[in-house]
């Protein structure tokens, strides 16, 4: 009763690499839950979008939430 919506957002994740060249970023995709008093609680991240969204929305389903989906800016 204390989860206002689903957040997905869109993050850079750093890749460190381990040869000498740069390092490199990659995107990567959060799901965070939203408590009513505007708390975001970190759920899981993910390296694939159609994975996040797809949890998502059997989460929402599920808590008859909304999701508010932040991946595409």
């Amino acid at each position: 009763s204390d989860i206002h919506a689903l957040q997905l957002l869109l993050r850079m994740s750093r890749v460190k690499s381990t040869d000498n060249r740069p390092d490199r970023f990659v995107p990567v995709f959060e799901l965070n839950l939203v408590k009513a008093d505007g708390e975001r609680v970190h759920v899981i991240t993910y390296s694939r979008r159609e994975k996040a969204r797809e949890d998502a929305y059997t989460l929402s389903d599920r808590l008859h939430v909304p999701i508010w989906d932040g991946i595409d800016g």
